[in-house]
């Protein structure tokens, strides 16, 4: 979806729809994956360019999180740029991938492994 308002031709049918595109793009960009967030960005950059929109409480809130970004990028240096292991789970069905406290803490590819029970009762390994 973001791809296609990134698409989007910037002109005066889009003129409407500026404000609740920036204001949902803007939100996506503290939740959203790394792949997501340089779409919103360039959706936000196109859309200033073309269309000038007043300054916004969206603007400023974003530019916290850059500053909160950059704050905290010390104590988090070690985690992002040390070697990934692989992490072994359980059951990845089980494990709750939209509030796991484990991915609070991953900023970058890592590999899940599980291990899934075969039908003649043996275990057997999936990443």
């Amino acid at each position: 979806m973001l791809e296609l308002l990134h698409r989007l031709p910037a002109n005066e049918v889009l003129r409407p729809y500026v404000r609740p595109i920036l204001t949902a793009v803007f939100k996506l960009l503290g939740i959203d994956n790394e792949e997501n967030v340089l779409i919103c960005l360039r959706i936000i950059i196109e859309l200033h360019k073309q269309f000038r929109p007043q300054f916004s409480s969206e603007v400023q809130n974003f530019l916290v999180f850059v500053r909160s970004v950059y704050k905290d990028l010390p104590r988090h240096m070690e985690k992002i740029f040390e070697p990934k292991l692989t992490v072994k789970v359980k059951d990845l069905s089980e494990m709750n991938l939209s509030s796991s406290p484990a991915l609070d803490e991953i900023y970058s590819v890592t590999s899940f492994q599980s291990d899934k029970k075969t039908a003649d009762g043996t275990t057997q390994s999936v990443s």
